[in-house]
């Protein structure tokens, strides 16, 4: 209806002032379109936005369960560890498994000579070479 009316304003009007209308009815029309087109723009990337923060979202929450699902398999692994850390546990597997039996008879050694001060012993006994230093010497790989 408008174009019609706006086809019978320019038939009446003068050639140039015709032009002038009819251009700036398209001004007006390509105004309207690069506006729809930059709405529509701005609502895709905010779609964009907003699938990629549903999607982050998720990955966190998989990565947040995952974390759990370790957390609870440490504690698990924890606790079999101190089971299987126990005194009792442990005289159970030296009996039954490994047929042991507690010492009936004890012997105790006593030792007639001072201990060695800090446990080391003396540098006379102790090899000046290990008995493989000559075979790397002898193989070029040690220069003594």
């Amino acid at each position: 209806m408008e174009e019609a009316r706006f086809n019978r304003v320019a038939a009446a009007t003068p050639e140039p002032l015709a032009q002038k209308m009819r251009a700036a009815h398209l001004a007006g029309e390509r105004k309207i379109v690069t506006c729809l087109f930059a709405v529509v723009g701005v609502a895709f990337l905010l779609l964009l936005q907003v699938s990629r923060a549903a999607a982050v979202g998720y990955q966190v929450q998989q990565l947040q369960q995952a974390k759990n699902d370790v957390e609870r398999q440490t504690y698990l692994l924890e606790a079999e560890m101190a089971s299987l850390q126990s005194l009792d546990r442990i005289e159970r597997e030296a009996r039954t498994r490994l047929k042991m039996q507690p010492a009936q008879r004890f012997f105790f050694v006593t030792v007639d000579q001072p201990s060695r001060e800090g446990g080391q012993p003396p540098v006379g006994e102790v090899p000046a070479h290990p008995w493989w230093g000559s075979i790397l010497v002898a193989l070029g790989m040690r220069g003594d």
